[in-house]
C-alpha cells in the first residue's frame, strides 16, 4: 500500500513538473508605463513596470529582463535591479535591466524607476523578456513581449543675450512695418486711381458707380496683426551645429509665445516616426501648438529633406500672409545667401538670419 502511495506521489509530482514547465508563464502580463512622453533634458520622471499573475497557481521563480536605452540614467529605484549592456543586430546598442521575483496567485507587482536622459532625442523601451521556471528549478521557459513605448526629449533652451537683442530689434521692425504694409484682405474704402497702384487693385464696381469716368482703387487697412514664420534649415552643419539650431528654434518659438505673436513653423529636417505632417505647422498660439513643434524638434534627425531654396519656396507658398520670417541655419554659403536675398525681394520682407556655426565659437544674428 505504501508503495502504491509513493508511486502515486511520484506520478503527481511528474505531472506537476511537466505542467509547471510548459505553463510557467500562463496568465502572466507585463506593462511598462512612463508617466511622461515629452520631457526636458535631465528631467527626472517615473517609469512604472506592472506584472500580474492572473492564474490560481503561484509563480515561484520569475526573472524579468527589460531592454532600455543605453543613455538612460537611473536616479532611483523601488526595487533591486541589475543592469548590464546588451547588443542586438535588430535593436542595436542598449542596456538590459534584470530583476528576479516570485508572484502569488492573483498578485500584481509594480516597480518604479525614476530616470532621466541627458540628451535630446527619441528613446524607446523596446521589449521585455519573462523567464519562468518549473517547480524543481531544473528548466526555464522564456517569453518576449514587445512594448515599444517611447520618450521624446526636447532640445535645451538657448540662453543668449545677443539672441534676445536681435529678436527684440527684429520684432520692433515688424511692428513698424505693419503700419506701412497694407493688408489686401481688409478693404476700408475706395479712392481715385493715381497710376502708381497695381492694376489688380482697381475696383470696377466702384468705378462704374462713379460713372466710369475715373478709375477707383481699393483702399486697404494696415496689417491686422503681427505674424511670424520660423524657418529651420539644417544644411551645411555638423551635428553639434544642428543641435544648436534645434535649441535656437525652441527658444525663438517660446519667445513668440511669450509675446503672443501668432507664428508658423517650417523646416527641412527629417523627423523620426512623427505622426502626421511636421515639416510645416501653420500659424497658431498656445501650449498645444508649441508642444507639437517641440516634439518634432525632439524627434528631428540630422538629415535634411530638401535644399534651402526649395524650403524657402515652400514657405513662400504656405506663409504668404506672414509679416516676418526668422531663418535658423548652421551657416549660409553664397548659394544660400542668394536664395535668401531673392526670397526677401519677392516678398518685400527682411529675413532675420540666425547662424549657429561653431568655427568662431560665436552665434551670428543677421
Amino acid at each position: 500500500m505504501k508503495i502504491l502511495y509513493l508511486l502515486l506521489l511520484v506520478v503527481v509530482a511528474i505531472l506537476l513538473q511537466r505542467y509547471s514547465t510548459s505553463h510557467a508563464l500562463d496568465g502572466m502580463s507585463y506593462e511598462i508605463l512612463p508617466d511622461k512622453q515629452l520631457v526636458e533634458c535631465d528631467e527626472v520622471f517615473r517609469v512604472r513596470t506592472v506584472l500580474k499573475n492572473k492564474k490560481l497557481l503561484p509563480v515561484l521563480f520569475l526573472r524579468l529582463g527589460e531592454t532600455v536605452p543605453i543613455s538612460m540614467r537611473i536616479e532611483q529605484s523601488s526595487a533591486d535591479v541589475t543592469r548590464k549592456s546588451a547588443k542586438s543586430a535588430i535593436i542595436g546598442d542598449n542596456d538590459e535591466i534584470w530583476q528576479t521575483m516570485y508572484l502569488m496567485p492573483r498578485q500584481m507587482l509594480s516597480r518604479d524607476l525614476h530616470v532621466s536622459f541627458p540628451e535630446r532625442g527619441r528613446y524607446l523601451f523596446r521589449a521585455a523578456t519573462l523567464t519562468g521556471g518549473d517547480l524543481l528549478g531544473f528548466q526555464e521557459i522564456t517569453e518576449r513581449i514587445d512594448s515599444n513605448k517611447e520618450i521624446v526629449v526636447m532640445p535645451k533652451r538657448m540662453e543668449s543675450a545677443s539672441l534676445n537683442n536681435a529678436f527684440g530689434n527684429y520684432m520692433g521692425d515688424i511692428s513698424v512695418q505693419r503700419f506701412i504694409l497694407s493688408d489686401p484682405i481688409l478693404t476700408i474704402g475706395f479712392r481715385d486711381y493715381t497710376g502708381r497702384e497695381p492694376q489688380r487693385d482697381i475696383s470696377w464696381p466702384a468705378t462704374l458707380r462713379r460713372g466710369g469716368n475715373h478709375l477707383m482703387v481699393k483702399q486697404y487697412d494696415y496689417t491686422a496683426e503681427i505674424t511670424a514664420t520660423v524657418i529651420l534649415d539644417i544644411h551645411n552643419g555638423t551635428e553639434a551645429e544642428i543641435e544648436r539650431c534645434y535649441s535656437y528654434a525652441r527658444t525663438i518659438c517660446e519667445m513668440l509665445e511669450n509675446k503672443r505673436v501668432n507664428y508658423g513653423f517650417f523646416t527641412d529636417a527629417r523627423c523620426a516616426d512623427a505622426l502626421g505632417l511636421w515639416n510645416y505647422i501653420g500659424f497658431g498660439l498656445g501650449q498645444r501648438h508649441l508642444f507639437r513643434i517641440l516634439e518634432g524638434l525632439g524627434r528631428a534627425t540630422y538629415e535634411p529633406t530638401r535644399s534651402l531654396e526649395s524650403t524657402l519656396l515652400h514657405t513662400e507658398r504656405e506663409c504668404e500672409t506672414s509679416t516676418g520670417f526668422i531663418l535658423i541655419t548652421p551657416k549660409l554659403d553664397a548659394e544660400g545667401l542668394a536664395a535668401v536675398r531673392s526670397f526677401e525681394s519677392r516678398n518685400a520682407r527682411k529675413v532675420m538670419i540666425l547662424q549657429t556655426e561653431l568655427d568662431s565659437g560665436k552665434e551670428n544674428a543677421g
